[in-house]
Parts: C-alpha cells; sequence; structure tokens
C-alpha cells in the first residue's frame, strides 16, 4: 500500500529526487561505520561532486594523519579533491550488512521504472552580430531565450530537458534574429535527426527597440521565446487573454498584456523566476506530454 500511495503522488520526480538524495546521505553514514569497523584507524574524507555520479570515498589514514595513498595525500594538501571512484567491494559490504539500504534502492528502481523518460531538446541561438544586429536583438537576449526554455522544463516537473547544443546542424529547437514591424515571433515545425524540432524567428525590434524600460524590452522578448517555444513542444494558440499562448489575433490590451509580467520584476534575474505561464498553459502542456 505505501508504494501504491507514493505512485499517486503528483510531483513524482521530486519525490524520487528527495529519495536518491536520503539514500546517498544514508550510504554516506554506512561507509563510515564499516571503515571504521574494519580498519578502526582514522579517516581522511573526499568529497566528490554528485553529478559525476560519484559518491564520497574514504580511505584509513595513518597515526599522524597522512594517507598512505599518494593521491590522498595530495588532495589533502589541494583546494580541488581528486576524484576517486566509489570502491565496489565497500558497497557490496554495506548492501549485505545493511538491508535498509537495499530497500531503498529497490525503492529507487520501482519508481524510476514507471516513470517516461525525459524528451531531450537540443537548442541553439544564432549569435547577436553582424547582420543579425539589424533585428534590434541585444547580445545578452540569448539569456533570455535559455530562461525560456528552462521555464518550460521546470514547468514540465523534468519530463522536458533542454541542453544547449555543440552545433546548430543538430539542435531540435534553433533561434534566429529577424526582422519586422508587426510580428514579435514565429515558429516553423522541422525534422532534425528524424525527431520533431522547430525553427524559431524572433523579432526583437518589432516593439520592443522602441522600449525605453530594459525591463520592459527584456519582458517582450523573454515572453516572445516563451510563447514560440510553447509552439514547438506542440502547444496551439488560445482565446484567454492569461495565457503565454494568447494570440493577439483576439485583441485585447497587448500593453497590459506585458505590463503584467514587467510588475513582477525588480532587476532582470527575476525574469527567470518567473514562466508566465498561467493555469490554463500548464494544462495545455500535460494535455501535450500525455499525448
Amino acid at each position: 500500500m505505501f508504494l501504491e500511495h507514493l505512485l499517486l503522488i503528483r510531483d513524482l520526480p521530486l519525490l524520487l529526487s528527495l529519495l536518491v538524495l536520503n539514500l546517498l546521505n544514508l550510504i554516506q553514514a554506512k561507509i563510515v561505520l564499516l571503515q571504521i569497523r574494519l580498519h578502526h584507524q582514522p579517516l581522511v574524507l573526499l568529497n566528490l561532486p554528485l553529478r559525476s555520479l560519484r559518491i564520497q570515498c574514504l580511505r584509513p589514514c595513518n597515526r599522524r594523519g597522512q594517507s598512505d595513498h599518494p593521491a590522498e595525500r595530495e588532495c589533502r594538501h589541494s583546494a580541488t579533491p581528486k576524484h576517486l571512484r566509489y570502491s565496489a567491494p565497500i558497497l557490496t559490504e554495506i548492501l549485505r550488512y545493511n538491508p535498509s539500504v537495499a530497500r531503498l534502492i529497490l525503492l529507487a528502481l520501482l519508481l524510476t521504472a514507471g516513470l517516461p523518460a525525459a524528451d531531450l531538446w537540443t537548442w541553439w541561438v544564432d549569435d547577436c552580430t553582424g547582420p543579425a544586429t539589424a533585428s534590434g536583438c541585444h547580445k545578452d537576449d540569448a539569456e533570455l531565450a535559455r530562461w525560456a526554455f528552462e521555464a518550460w522544463q521546470r514547468e514540465s516537473g523534468g519530463q522536458i530537458v533542454f541542453q544547449k547544443s555543440t552545433t546548430p546542424q543538430h539542435a531540435r529547437l534553433t533561434v534566429h534574429w529577424e526582422t519586422g514591424a508587426s510580428l514579435y515571433g514565429e515558429t516553423r515545425p522541422v525534422t532534425v535527426d528524424g525527431r520533431r524540432g522547430a525553427e524559431i524567428y524572433i523579432l526583437p525590434g518589432a516593439n520592443a527597440t522602441r522600449v525605453t524600460d530594459p525591463l520592459l524590452r527584456a519582458t517582450i522578448v523573454f515572453l516572445t521565446f516563451v510563447h514560440e517555444t510553447g509552439h514547438a513542444l506542440g502547444l496551439s494558440h488560445t482565446s484567454n487573454f492569461a495565457d503565454i499562448m494568447y494570440s493577439f489575433q483576439y485583441g485585447g490590451d497587448i500593453d497590459a498584456y506585458f505590463d503584467r509580467y514587467r510588475r513582477l520584476l525588480i532587476a532582470r534575474p527575476d525574469i527567470a523566476l518567473h514562466s508566465g505561464l498561467s493555469d490554463g498553459d500548464r494544462s495545455a502542456l500535460q494535455a501535450v506530454l500525455a499525448r
């Protein structure tokens, strides 16, 4: 019953992340106890980054507080620890004598088995140099694009992952700067390496260059990125003025549309904290993800 209740929780990816972190902390504590039990010696603790899928490694020290391993001696006097892989025999001993750790690992595997794989979207933003500057783009507008991608990733609960591509040719999303007087942006579907992708055209000079408030200009460009990325992901226009996917073809006060987001900002970094999505947008996104 416990597992069935867990599977009903809406934010399962967040739960899994917390479970894994607790699991790693428990393993770390078990390593300390096991090493003390096996060696009865002082220990040198090497902190290793979790992002490289390595965990903390412990090795015994001699009575002078120095490790007999040359890598640890160098690490002890260095600001950057050496990356040493965790010893498999120690992990085996932990699982053998500590069934609680084994149960946590099994639970993590059961949870991940039912989760769909994240949809990876690689992206590329053209540099705002040369002829592109005629569009009215700024060199830091690429940051607004990245924040827009991160907003969709965050709102998807990790079911969509955005990652910068090493080349524009293999990016599922490519952003180009264009000139125009009446449009904010446009998205065209394409196929990239056999997968669904899109080319996004941003017209920062359509209205944003006539705005004297830098944060209002950034608001317009950012929300345009969010809107067009929504199209790339499969969301359609709506007639709800509160939605990021609202189409200006339905009319409405366009200045008020952007001003309501601008009022959320005190400084430019605040843009990264507000996706601009409404509850309607979130429901539409979940419908797309469920296809």
